[in-house]
């Protein structure tokens, strides 16, 4: 096994050291799923080396020091015979001096260079301030994305957040972790480095998804890894199955997204696998039916007896078991992976101390059980017209295609963290019957309209010609009359009296905000005019009203009386009312003016 350690991916990709001499403990796990993972290793002086290192040459304290300092984010592969084995970078390190623990890490949490803040402005409701990046960091890094969520702000406290949260952030910083315990009369002494790797799938996560795509599950993968900060598309095979990328409400990491894309697997319900491996390069492709290894007389062998090298061995292949149980499949199962004699190898372990380690699953109950349940989910995202929440609750108005081809019309109900509550769907394709309705979850209960009695009574909001499919031009209105409201308190009504219907619920909210309008106007002064005998007036304008004041002295008192249209019905704008007003205009106290 080789180690070696490189510059940054985002500053170029030299090697820089050789590790293979100071490592002895190194261990990486690839998935099918992912490609490269996780890795790590670690490193000490000769007073830290302990036994298990032996012989193996160690760094000073001073130089891992600097390595602990220097070497977050460099690249680090593994090798043997002149072939990449596991590749990835820096992620983490933790290092102990004397008792006192640091760490540096990457985390997206911890250290993000290019932030977008999302929050609730008190006039505009949601929005959102465009991104920020520090280059600085980014041109070193990579640029690593946050979305951040605040809370209610003005668009000035927006700004200085935002810049708050990048400038806290923009640079990996050393912190003093863990604990510091003290022992009587010890003196804590020695020096070790903790380093984690993550492969380069965990660098699809840096970045975000904010335009909602429809395609192929192919071109899907391959434009999201070309946004990607490092990976590039590799070998992607062809599959047609058409996927939506609904990210318009709530944008998504690209890892995250390519990652349900892969589950989806394809239209004839096979199941896919995807990683990055050597060279940063994405590969999609289907799980395969044909076994390249087999495990014989207790022994890993290539299929044919061939030599295998442990350190090169990737997941997502098939191993025969040539030495194990007969070969028979109990009924029903009918797929290749069926055979009790095949293994499907969903992850592999190494280890420089205990070598390989091979985990199994069963593609076809995990990719499709995903598959299903991650069709129903695009189902539900195919148009992003909600009302609500992206992470529910919500309702809306959908369209798709069944496998027919028959365009499918549904109206659903969502709960919190997306669970569908309730849904009901007509499909157009002539036949009055085709009115499903469902409760819960993809195993719901069907209801058939037409078979329950009534059952469209029970619904006053949806008019009888969407229940069957078919929409009158224009749409579907409701008449607010038709429908019944019944007050929680009815003494908050006029008269204290309930309003029966809901058109005149609506009647009497209208006639209270517009008292409240006219209550809370700001009035701007337009004349003043002092008419002698001790009477002053003053003409007063809002945006929608006018107010005209009349000011009485007699003797020590002082009388203010009001005009407003309220009390001068046929007095519309302010020209008239201030030009009529030692004539006709009609002055009131202000409980009767205002």
């Amino acid at each position: 096994m080789n180690l070696h350690l490189y510059q940054r991916p985002a500053e170029g990709d030299a090697a820089i050291m050789d590790l293979t001499p100071y490592v002895n403990d190194w261990v990486d796990v690839t998935r099918a799923i992912g490609g490269y993972m996780t890795a790590g290793f670690t490193l000490s002086d000769s007073e830290g080396q302990g036994q298990l290192r032996g012989r193996v040459p160690t760094l000073t304290r001073d130089e891992i020091i600097g390595f602990f300092e220097s070497n977050l984010g460099h690249g680090i592969t593994r090798s043997a015979f002149g072939m990449t084995g596991w590749q990835g970078l820096i992620y983490e390190m933790r290092l102990t001096v004397d008792g006192s623990e640091y760490t540096r890490t990457l985390a997206p949490e911890i250290f993000h260079n290019r932030v977008k803040l999302l929050y609730t402005d008190a006039i505009a409701g949601q929005t959102s301030l465009d991104w920020i990046e520090n280059t600085d960091s980014s041109d070193q890094l990579g640029r690593m994305e946050l979305l951040v969520v605040g809370g209610t702000l003005t668009s000035i406290a927006a700004t200085a957040t935002q810049a708050r949260h990048l400038a806290a952030c923009a640079w990996p910083r050393t912190r003093m972790s863990n604990e510091l315990i003290a022992l009587n009369g010890v003196r804590q002494r020695g020096i070790g480095l903790e380093v984690l790797c993550a492969g380069y799938w965990a660098t699809l996560n840096w970045r975000y998804q904010e335009i909602s795509t429809t395609g192929a599950a192919d071109a899907q993968i391959r434009a999201l890894a070309g946004a990607s900060e490092f990976v590039e598309a590799g070998r992607i095979e062809s599959n047609a199955l058409s996927c939506m990328l609904d990210v318009e409400q709530s944008p998504q990491r690209l890892g995250d997204l390519i990652e349900d894309l892969i589950a989806q697997g394809d239209s004839d319900g096979g199941p896919w696998q995807g990683g990055v491996y050597a060279g940063r390069k994405l590969r999609y492709e289907p799980v395969p039916t044909e076994a390249l290894y087999m495990w014989h007389n207790g022994m890993l062998q290539a299929i044919g007896g061939g030599e295998i090298t442990p350190e090169l061995i990737e997941p997502g292949c098939l191993i025969r078991n040539t030495s194990g149980l007969a070969a028979w499949r109990p009924v029903g199962q009918q797929q290749v992976w069926d055979d009790p004699l095949l293994a499907y190898v969903e992850a592999v372990e190494f280890s420089q101390r205990e070598g390989l380690k091979l985990s199994l699953a069963k593609p076809s109950a995990e990719a499709l059980t995903k598959q299903n349940s991650r069709s129903s989910q695009q189902l539900r995202t195919l148009t992003p017209l909600w009302v609500g929440h992206a992470e529910g609750p919500r309702a809306g108005l959908l369209q798709y295609g069944d496998d027919s081809g028959n365009s499918v019309y549904a109206l659903e109900v969502v709960g919190p963290d997306n669970v569908p509550c309730f849904g009901i769907s007509a499909t157009d394709n002539g036949d009055p019957d085709a009115v499903q309705g469902g409760i819960g979850y993809e195993t719901y209960p069907r209801i058939h309209f037409e078979t329950v009695p009534g059952y469209a009574r029970k619904l006053p909001l949806v008019d009888a010609a969407l229940i069957t499919g078919a929409l009158p031009p224009g749409g579907v209105t409701v008449d607010a009359a038709a429908v019944t409201y019944t007050p929680a308190v009815a003494a908050d009504w006029d008269a204290d009296t309930d309003p029966g219907e809901l058109d005149d619920a609506l009647d009497q909210l209208a006639e209270r905000v517009e008292d409240l309008e006219t209550e809370t106007a700001v009035y701007n002064t337009n004349h003043l005019d002092d008419a002698g005998a001790g009477v002053t007036y003053v003409g007063q304008e809002s945006t929608t009203a006018w107010l005209v004041k009349k000011l009485t002295e007699s003797g020590a008192d002082l009388t203010v009386e009001y005009a407003t249209v309220a009390n001068n019905g046929t007095v519309t704008d302010y020209a008239t009312a201030w030009a009529a007003r030692a004539a006709t205009l009609v002055f009131a106290a202000y409980g009767e003016a205002i």
